[in-house]
């Protein structure tokens, strides 16, 4: 199977499942849930990992006797996480533990 930094493809029986990266999201520490945000960037610099995580935005082209199907979530029309517009309706709060559809 092939491997790149843009896809990775792996065939289980008959199904061949490639993941297509499409792009990077940088999220603020405060979007990581049960760990406060300052022991979350202390955790990263420890590591070397930079200050803010990186979440991966990928879709899935699954191809299964003689179809093909892409799987793609999409992000809604906003450029930010879906959350991210929904945390002004909690002042002080942090994201919710699920994707709000908002």
């Amino acid at each position: 199977m092939t491997r790149n930094p843009g896809f990775h493809r792996k065939q289980f029986g008959g199904t061949v499942v490639t993941a297509l990266c499409d792009g990077y999201l940088t999220l603020p520490n405060e979007a990581l849930l049960g760990i406060a945000p300052n022991e979350a960037k202390a955790m990263r610099d420890a590591a070397f990992a930079g200050p803010e995580p990186r979440s991966s935005v990928n879709a899935v082209l699954v191809q299964s006797g003689g179809r093909t199907v892409l799987v793609d979530t999409g992000g809604g029309t906003r450029p930010a996480p879906p959350w991210a517009a929904c945390c002004s309706a909690w002042p002080g709060s942090a994201p919710p533990p699920w994707t709000p559809s908002c």
